[in-house]
């Protein structure tokens, strides 16, 4: 019985200091995996990031009214959500400008909840030839210079409209 207790007593010593023991290899272990796991998402991140600037924007462009106001629209609808700076003007047959000719491009910044950017426009309805006009839209993503000015993130979108009486239609 003696023999018990003695066994006991050196267990009752040694186990605090063994559970101390345990107890920085597990918070050493969480430390190691956490700083680990922190590392790979870092990483995913950035590899995330560098894809997307080296995305090239997509949208659909047109030339319209707007049904609240009646005002010629340029609408921009982002498909995603690259951002993009874009620049634009209208001419009519033997490349007559009938807007104003723009100083400066728009950055659009497309997000989840909006997509949708309009942008009111002016036309000289009297420089119109026999209703031709045509839309000629150059965008290209804000990052076309940080990443190394890559030809597939600018583009072009021209498209032709007939404007009679103050109203726009597919040409």
């Amino acid at each position: 019985m003696w023999n018990d207790i003695i066994i006991l007593e050196k267990i009752a010593r040694f186990a605090p200091y063994a559970f101390i023991i345990v107890g920085f290899i597990v918070a050493f272990s969480g430390q190691f995996f956490g700083s680990a796991i922190n590392s790979r998402i870092k990483t995913i991140i950035a590899q995330t990031e560098h894809e997307f600037k080296r995305t090239s924007p997509h949208m659909n462009v047109l030339l319209g009214k707007s049904s609240s106001t009646g005002d010629l629209i340029i609408a921009m609808d982002a498909i995603n959500l690259v951002p993009f700076k874009a620049r634009w003007v209208i001419v009519t047959k033997k490349n007559i400008v009938v807007t104003g000719i723009m100083l400066e491009d728009h950055e659009i910044r497309p997000t989840n909840e909006r997509r949708r950017f309009t942008v009111k426009e002016n036309i000289n309805a009297e420089q119109v030839v026999d209703e031709f006009i045509e839309l000629r839209f150059k965008y290209e993503s804000v990052y076309f210079a940080e990443v190394g000015n890559q030809e597939s993130l600018r583009g072009k979108i021209t498209k032709q409209y007939r404007l009679r009486e103050g109203e726009v239609y597919d040409w």
